[in-house]
C-alpha cells in the first residue's frame, strides 16, 4: 500500500508536475498538473488518487494493514488508533478496516484531527 519512492509516477508525468520529496513521497505541483491521470495509472501500488480542490483535509495513507505492520514500514501511515475519529467535533471521520476516512461533506477543516494524529497522517491543505 505504500509508496516505494521510486518515481514511477514522476516519470509518467509529461508535464513535470510530480516530484519525490525529502519525505520520500510523491508531491504534485498543482500549477503544472493537468489532471491527466497518467501518474495514477502508473503507480504500481495504487496509492495515488484524484482529490478535489475543495477537499481541505486529506488522509495521506491508503493502507488497510494493522497499525503495528504499518508503523514498521511507514512513518506517516495510518495506525487506526481512532484518535482522529474520537476528536472530530462533527463526526466527519471514521476508521474502517484500519484506515481513517474523511466524509468531506461533514468536514469543516477545523484541523483538530491534523493536530491530534500521532503519525501525522492527516494533512490540512490550503486551498488557494
Amino acid at each position: 500500500f505504500g509508496c516505494m519512492g521510486r518515481g514511477t509516477c514522476v516519470r509518467a508525468c509529461p508535464f513535470g508536475a510530480m516530484s519525490i520529496g525529502e519525505d520520500k513521497l510523491p508531491h504534485v505541483n498543482k500549477n503544472l498538473c493537468t489532471s491527466c491521470g497518467l501518474c495514477i495509472s502508473a503507480c504500481p501500488n495504487d496509492i495515488l488518487a484524484f482529490a478535489k480542490e475543495s477537499e481541505k483535509v486529506h488522509v495521506k495513507c491508503r493502507s488497510h494493514d494493522k497499525g503495528k505492520d504499518v508503523k514498521a514500514v511507514c512513518t506517516v501511515g495510518c495506525i487506526a488508533c481512532k484518535i482522529c475519529e474520537k476528536n472530530c467535533p462533527v463526526q466527519a471521520i471514521t476508521v474502517t478496516d484500519f484506515l481513517a476516512e474523511i466524509d468531506q461533506s461533514k468536514c469543516t477543516a477545523c484541523g483538530i484531527c491534523v493536530e491530534k494524529c500521532p503519525q501525522h497522517t492527516i494533512e490540512l491543505r490550503s486551498v488557494a
